[in-house]
């Protein structure tokens, strides 16, 4: 800290007159609500994406096939059939149908998106797969399609939710006499 020479004038200032009183500027409260609109899309679009998932692992998804009949395996080799229940990719899609349903008690939509993109990754592999065995996408059926518009749907809703609103009030304000009146 640089300090001035004791033998260095200095200036002498003058204190100002005293401060009259000044009215003061207009209060502002804020508050944070909810945005209903955004939770009310993301409830549509995520109820929406998860029947897209589930209903579609219950019809056909190639060939006549239902998705329930479709092996996990069938995201990386051209075998699509020879599956139980639980091994399937239907029965896959279902839990990630459900997960997406459980995503939305969390308020930032974090867990409905990442559902809804390893949905989309799911049903892009199986698309990958169908095309390897047959060199075209002929024998896609319906399931498929739902299922990629289901974990689409679930993606985009997650996205949407619970944001905070700030509203800004502004209260009047009179002076009488210096002191504010509210």
């Amino acid at each position: 800290m640089a300090r001035q020479p004791a033998y260095e004038p200095h200036e002498h200032v003058t204190p100002a007159a005293p401060a009259r009183p000044v009215a003061a500027a207009p209060a502002t409260e804020t508050r944070v609500r909810p945005s209903y609109t955004g939770l009310a899309t993301r409830i549509v679009l995520t109820l929406l994406g998860a029947a897209g998932l589930i209903v579609g692992s219950f019809t056909n998804v190639m060939d006549g096939t239902l998705g329930t009949d479709a092996s996990v395996r069938a995201l990386w080799t051209t075998d699509m059939t020879g599956s139980t229940f639980v091994g399937s990719l239907g029965f896959a899609m279902i839990v990630v149908g459900l997960v997406a349903v459980v995503g939305m008690a969390m308020r930032t939509g974090w867990l409905t998106s990442l559902a809804g993109a390893v949905g989309l990754a799911g049903t892009i592999l199986f698309l990958v797969q169908v095309y390897r065995a047959d060199d075209n996408f002929n024998a896609v059926d319906i399931g498929t399609g739902l299922w990629g518009l289901g974990a689409l749907l679930c993606l985009v809703g997650g996205f949407f939710g619970a944001r905070r609103e700030v509203v800004e009030t502004t209260a009047t304000t009179t002076t009488t006499g210096g002191y504010v009146v509210r």
